[in-house]
């Protein structure tokens, strides 16, 4: 649901780090609520999965470079370049995160995003989507005015197929505890998902979520893993991660 102006006041008072006044008349606000059945804890891992969300989305693929410590991203959308430098995120767990772009180059000269959720008393939760976009020129702007019901709808079929899939499994886990495959080893168990797994889920795998998902002593895991690190089918690096963005800003090989 698109919020109403009183609603959208309301919301940009409640934020753990306040937005500064509107930058020009040429600035679209939009607000998006959701009401999930799952609570904060559950979907969190799933809003800051950034990536994933924008690939869901249907977003353009971009490209991004560092640059004097700044983040430079770059890519096209709707057959126009863009290029802007991502400032540092505000990230509070279960709670807020807020993202803020400087453009150079395309539609827009700002654009600012806000991602809140809530916990409510009865173990579901509330999504709360913002963005902010500041345009160079009237002719921008009227374009832009019309995405938001898009970009609604897409977050609310993307949320609520989430949620569906979170319920399943919470079920099937109360049914018979966390699924395994009991004919399997945990070599063959943790190849076959190596070889069939999601490419986003598989870029970089964490030991402890991998032993979580499939039942595992985190110990036969790790061996699994050296021992295909040894046959080469995966390679082991050591990993500087970004507070900014999280994701993997230099690694080396020892």
């Amino acid at each position: 649901m698109i919020a109403s102006k009183a609603q959208l006041e309301a919301f940009k008072n409640q934020l753990l780090v306040p937005l500064p006044p509107l930058p020009s008349r040429r600035t679209i606000e939009c607000l998006f609520q959701y009401d999930l059945p799952v609570t904060v804890s559950e979907i969190w891992p799933i809003l800051i999965d950034t990536s994933r969300m924008n690939s869901e989305m249907g977003f353009p693929p971009r490209v991004e470079k560092e640059v004097d410590g700044e983040n430079h991203v770059s890519t096209k959308t709707l057959g126009k370049k863009e290029e802007w430098i991502e400032k540092p995120w505000v990230w509070v767990h279960e709670k807020e995160i807020q993202q803020h772009r400087i453009f150079q180059r395309g539609w827009m000269t700002e654009h600012r995003g806000v991602v809140r959720v809530e916990e409510k008393s009865d173990g579901t939760c509330l999504v709360q989507v913002f963005f902010r976009w500041n345009f160079p020129n009237i002719f921008h702007y009227a374009l832009f005015s019309l995405v938001p019901k898009s970009l609604e709808k897409g977050f609310g079929t993307i949320l609520m197929a989430k949620s569906k899939f979170i319920l399943q499994n919470r079920m099937e886990k109360k049914r018979s505890g966390i699924p395994q495959l009991p004919d399997q080893s945990a070599y063959e168990m943790l190849k076959n998902y190596f070889l069939t797994g999601d490419m986003l889920d598989l870029d970089r795998i964490h030991a402890k979520e991998l032993a979580e998902r499939f039942g595992l002593p985190l110990n036969d895991v790790l061996k699994v893993c050296v021992r295909m690190v040894k046959d080469g089918d995966l390679t082991l690096s050591w990993d500087v991660i970004c507070p900014h963005c999280r994701s993997a800003r230099g690694e080396s090989n020892s």
